[in-house]
């Protein structure tokens, strides 16, 4: 899966996801970090961008724990900006 790809479609996902919460259209780049700066982004509509992400992408993020929030790092403590989250998708798509 082509990275810039991945990337453009992250933040297509987040913006339209914002929108559809009710929220103003979301300025995305590759240095902001959703769950800090978007209005009301926690980690539920994270799995939520995660999982519509992965059906336009038509991959399957694959974990043994089950669902993913790649908006947070592996261990759950930090939130991630966009640059760190693609290098999670890049890693986790089949």
């Amino acid at each position: 899966m082509d990275r810039n790809n991945i990337e453009r479609e992250l933040m297509e996902t987040i913006r339209e996801v914002q929108e559809m919460s009710g929220h103003a259209p979301a300025t995305v780049d590759h240095n902001t970090c959703p769950i800090n700066d978007l209005e009301h982004f926690d980690s539920l509509r994270g799995v939520e961008t995660t999982c519509l992400l992965s059906m336009k992408l038509k991959c399957k993020f694959k974990s043994p724990k089950g669902d993913i929030n790649v908006f947070v790092s592996k261990d759950g403590r930090r939130a991630l900006n966009v640059g760190e989250i693609v290098d999670r998708l890049v890693e986790l798509c089949e």
